[in-house]
């Protein structure tokens, strides 16, 4: 698929805009890149995310920040409290996790139109809070939200038998707030 996305794209390169084609190869070359990016996403969310076995959890998310600020996409602030040790906790609680929170914030860099958005990261004894907030255009309806996003964080925060609460913001934006007991 990428080297048909790279064909179209080289061949509307070679021809330039005296090629009358030239805009449909990029646009076909647009879909495949955005089917790719897909598969590959989906691939990823069932892989063990390698920076938290290298790094730990607290440097994988840590690195997130970093590298959504060094876009420059988005202003992204992340307040860590606690996670200094996170032997405690199983792997998969930490891989999952690691999953929801990016999995929130790619919804914020992909649909909110947002230019500020927190991570908030709290450990207590019994349980993690997580709040994940943005200035963007804010969700109309999450009941009626059904992306592969969404409804893969509300799995897994069934499946590690947390809360998840998800409001529009009465100034801008979307609130999350994620209760996850250990």
């Amino acid at each position: 698929m990428l080297a048909l996305a790279s064909l179209n794209i080289s061949s509307a390169l070679e021809k330039g805009s005296q090629d009358s084609q030239s805009e449909e190869k990029i646009q076909k070359a647009h879909e495949i890149l955005s089917s790719v990016s897909s598969t590959i996403r989906d691939i990823s969310h069932q892989l063990t995310p390698l920076v938290i076995e290298k790094y730990g959890f607290r440097k994988a998310i840590e690195d997130m920040d970093h590298t959504i600020n060094l876009s420059q996409k988005l202003k992204l602030e992340t307040v860590i409290i606690g996670f200094g040790d996170t032997g405690k906790y199983p792997p998969m609680l930490l891989h999952n996790l690691y999953r929801i929170i990016h999995e929130l914030v790619h919804n914020i860099l992909r649909h909110a139109v947002a230019t500020n958005a927190m991570i908030e990261l709290v450990e207590h004894e019994d349980h993690i809070s997580v709040m994940v907030e943005d200035n963007g255009v804010g969700i109309a309806d999450y009941a009626a939200a059904k992306g592969k996003g969404l409804g893969a964080i509300k799995s897994k925060i069934d499946y590690l038998k947390g809360k998840m609460e998800i409001m529009k913001k009465k100034e801008n934006g979307t609130l999350i707030v994620l209760e996850i007991p250990v």
